[in-house]
């Protein structure tokens, strides 16, 4: 599809995200999936919303680059409270319990100062807006917006220590909502029990378009991946998609978990929410099957318990559930490390399904970090339009930023060697080793070679 054939059918899709006082960031950040004038015409997708008579222009993916601990993955851990605080707060936390905040720590300062959500995102074709600030035992502030005709109505406006604000069409549910609320739990949170209205309807695309691998892993991935072929009856899908990994599997069965199993699930997920993260109900994960995987051998067809898999196969084991589902249903898929265990070309196949309208008709998204810098290519064979290109970097204060290449001036052009002036320094968000620091570490007799390793 190119912007001259049509709008998409998607009607949701996330627009930004910003976060300030979290993890590493000290200071707001920023990302967004609003496409630009870089935007590849035949990757952008045209969403129509409510009360507009343009279409906006929404990326269906977007990558995040840098150097180790400059934080690539908190950005997608940030992205991750929110929406656990969102789908949980209420519900998994009782009155009095702290909130589970992660504020930078580099700074003592920033103690005092709330860390910060907020979204943007069209939901059922209108736009919607919402956020909130939180310290370590109360939420300080929270407000919803939405734009059924076009302009921005309030929804609420929540202060601390101040009466709640609703605006229509919340008058009548204002009340019943106040009389739960908890200074360490969201509005939101609350009213996703409640009848449909928007802001349940907000609640409920927290809950169910969002999907984390890095939070639960290969193992529940794969428990996912499971779900894909017993609910759906789609074992043809995902042998298939194992078949394309080229991993030798010539056929899968699900296989009941046994006792030891479910009650170790059950541990982690009790730790997992206990931090806050937004994961299943124990009675959902009871008696998820495991998937065993058949692989063809020098002796005819062997059946291997999943402990024995390689690593490359768990990590895309855990992957196809979500991955289809994601296609399937429109959501947003975030992963931490797509390129872990995996090779660049499968990992480029991968993204190419999210950037291709054909592969993905439903509008589903994608945002992941990886050091894969092949992705960024060279002389106009880039994968990624400069636009859904992101980097990380962390300054002398320890404090990290996010920013766009396209935010770079003069833009790169379509067809610059990305690649090659990425890893020459370029654009930043490269490690910087000393060679002295290695000299250090070293033999005396070996110290001498620092320089000459350092240059190759």
């Amino acid at each position: 599809m190119t912007e001259t054939t049509g709008l998409s059918t998607a009607s949701s899709a996330l627009l930004s995200f910003t976060a300030e006082n979290v993890y590493c960031f000290r200071d707001e950040v920023h990302l967004s999936l609003l496409g630009t004038r870089l935007a590849d015409p035949d990757v952008v997708r045209l969403m129509s919303i409510a009360g507009r008579a343009k279409p906006e222009r929404v990326l269906p993916a977007a990558a995040i680059f840098g150097a180790n601990a400059s934080g690539k993955s908190a950005i997608l851990k940030a992205l991750g409270d929110m929406h656990g605080l969102v789908a949980g707060s209420f519900s998994q936390r009782a009155s009095g319990d702290p909130l589970p905040r992660q504020r930078f720590l580099l700074d003592g300062a920033a103690a005092d100062k709330p860390s910060r959500f907020e979204v943007e995102l069209i939901l059922g074709g209108v736009l919607f807006g919402y956020g909130f600030e939180m310290d370590d035992a109360r939420v300080r502030a929270e407000s919803a917006w939405y734009a059924p005709r076009g302009r921005r109505a309030l929804l609420f406006e929540r202060v601390s220590g101040k009466k709640t604000k609703f605006r229509s069409p919340l008058h009548d549910e204002g009340e019943l909502l106040e009389r739960y609320d908890r200074e360490n739990a969201l509005l939101l949170s609350v009213a996703g029990a409640g009848p449909d209205n928007p802001l349940r309807r907000l609640h409920r695309w927290f809950v169910n378009n969002i999907w984390h691998s890095a939070w639960e892993g290969w193992t529940y991935g794969s428990a996912k991946s499971a779900n894909e072929l017993s609910a759906r009856e789609s074992k043809e899908r995902l042998l298939n998609v194992l078949r394309f990994a080229d991993l030798g599997i010539v056929d899968l069965r699900l296989v009941p978990p046994d006792p030891q199993q479910v009650e170790q699930r059950k541990k982690i997920l009790r730790a997992m929410r206990s931090a806050g993260l937004a994961v299943r109900e124990e009675k959902d994960i009871a008696d998820e099957d495991t998937l065993v995987l058949t692989h063809e051998g020098a002796d005819g067809d062997v059946e291997l318990d999943p402990s024995a898999e390689s690593q490359g196969t768990q990590t895309w084991l855990g992957l196809i559930g979500p991955l289809l589902t994601s296609l399937d249903d429109g959501r947003l898929l975030v992963v931490d490390e797509l390129d872990t265990s995996l090779h660049p070309h499968l990992v480029s196949r991968l993204v190419e399904l999210f950037q291709s309208p054909r592969y993905n008709p439903n509008g589903a998204q994608l945002i992941f970090n990886t050091n894969d810098t092949s992705m960024l290519g060279d002389s106009g064979e880039a994968m990624l339009s400069r636009d859904q290109v992101w980097f990380t970097e962390k300054a002398p204060d320890g404090a990290s930023s996010l920013y766009s290449l396209a935010h770079f001036t003069p833009a790169p052009r379509r067809d610059e060697a990305i690649e090659r002036r990425y890893l020459l320094g370029r654009y930043g968000a490269i490690p910087s080793p000393n060679p002295a620091d290695l000299a250090g570490a070293l033999p005396a007799e070996a110290a001498d070679l620092v320089d000459e390793f350092t240059d190759a």
